[in-house]
């Protein structure tokens, strides 16, 4: 994405000086909006085996976008004969040389992304007023009518962590609530569709 012209082109008007103003503080790129926002977040590169689905970790390497990938899968199959590593291969190579993941499997930094929603204000306070309120709900029987948010859910309500406490009773900590969304697409259709497929998975603290 780009909001810059190109040098070439042609105008058939002239901005007035504060059209220019706006336009020279809009961001030149996508990467440059979200750096501005700070919403840059951290990405964790996997390669998705294609025979057994297995997300095996790349390492990063220094510079942008580069990394060192694993060039068999490391997973353990079990099978009749015992454990066995599944040792399929994870790579294709692109035409310039490069070598790419087959099935590359790109999965956003959970704590990246709570720790900077813990560091809005608004979001923090919204997170403890949302838990307080489902808490004071159960200890007072008040009736509830429809459900505005999740923590007004029974589920939410009745659910309880590891120590047995409900959830929503949070004590002196913050309690949140995440989903985590997968998108997968198939750039080409071929009869390997299945092996070439890309996904991103996004947690969403709601």
């Amino acid at each position: 994405m780009s909001t810059i012209g190109s040098s070439g082109s042609n105008l058939s008007h002239s901005f007035s000086p504060l059209q220019n103003e706006i336009i020279s503080d809009m961001p030149s790129s996508l990467s440059a909006a979200l750096k501005h926002f700070r919403a840059e977040g951290r990405f964790d590169l996997y390669a998705t085996c294609p025979s057994c689905s297995f997300t095996n970790k790349a390492r990063p390497l220094p510079g942008p976008k580069l990394f060192d990938y694993p060039e068999h899968c490391v997973n353990d199959i079990v099978g009749e004969h015992g454990v066995s590593k599944c040792g399929s291969e994870l790579l294709t190579r692109r035409r310039d040389g490069t070598v790419q993941p087959i099935k590359p499997y790109l999965v956003s930094s959970l704590p990246d992304h709570i720790a900077r929603c813990l560091s809005d204000a608004t979001y923090l306070n919204q997170s403890i007023d949302a838990t307080d309120t489902a808490l004071h709900a159960i200890h007072t029987g008040e009736e509830q009518i429809g459900v505005q948010n999740v923590f007004e859910a029974n589920f939410i309500k009745d659910f309880k962590g590891p120590d047995g406490k409900l959830f929503v009773d949070r004590g002196d900590k913050i309690r949140l609530r995440s989903q985590c969304t997968q998108t997968s697409s198939i750039p080409t259709a071929s009869r390997n569709a299945e092996q070439r497929s890309h996904s991103v998975s996004s947690p969403v603290l709601i």
